[in-house]
């Protein structure tokens, strides 16, 4: 995985030189919020999934091809998770940075133009948090990553969405990220009338690496076309 973000920021590189001095590149900061998808899997009987909602914050680039097509990329800050309750309180939190490259259409004439993208999302996570509710037993964290199986640092989501461009600074994007599992979990061995038997079990806790996002990026012109 860790090859794969090299080759995104590799191949974005490469085409950034290759037609810089035919088109616009504008970059900027970017601001919003990304929802933890609600489907979440099996759990207990009577028990609620309570969706994680976090800010999102980041750098975002646009490369303007033609004046309908144009690629972005961004580097992007947010976590990703949920909480359960009331019967078996639990809360599960991924700290991730983001990479997503994208490629995009655009529609009218206007200064206000709608388009449609679709691409490719690299995540890394930076740190994670299990914390379980036990009652009068207290409250117990768990540092994901320390586990016997812990989570893979490296995972991948495809990305598609929405954005509208006001004039040549504004953009808002909405957007759904769907990836794979984010799992940890750990190896036990049970034991039977005093003999250990050669199986053994791993208890997996798992989120789906799926969102929401929706942010507001004001872009800041690099270079424009002198064709």
């Amino acid at each position: 995985m860790k090859h794969k973000i090299i080759v995104v920021f590799l191949l974005y590189t490469a085409l950034s030189q290759k037609v810089f001095a035919q088109t616009d590149f504008s970059f900027g900061p970017e601001l919003g919020i990304s929802v933890t998808s609600r489907n979440q899997g099996w759990r207990y009987s009577g028990e609620k999934i309570t969706q994680l909602i976090s800010p999102l914050i980041g750098i975002s680039g646009l490369l303007r091809i033609t004046n309908h097509f144009q690629i972005t990329t961004s580097l992007q800050y947010e976590h990703i998770g949920y909480h359960t309750g009331p019967y078996n309180p639990e809360e599960i939190i991924y700290h991730k940075l983001c990479i997503p490259f994208t490629i995009g259409i655009s529609f009218g004439k206007s200064k206000i133009k709608p388009a449609v993208f679709i691409g490719y999302r690299p995540n890394l996570l930076l740190a994670g948090k299990n914390e379980e509710d036990w009652g009068v037993f207290g409250t117990i964290n768990h540092d994901p990553f320390t586990f016997d199986n812990p989570p893979k640092k490296y995972n991948n989501q495809f990305i598609i969405g929405l954005s509208t461009y006001f004039g040549n600074n504004f953009v808002i994007n909405i957007s759904y990220c769907a990836g794979q599992l984010i799992e940890f979990g750990y190896t036990t061995t049970i034991i039977h009338h005093g003999w250990i038997p050669e199986k053994r079990y791993i208890e997996e806790i798992s989120v789906r690496n799926n969102e929401f996002a929706t942010s507001i990026a004001y872009l800041f012109k690099f270079n424009k076309s002198t064709n």
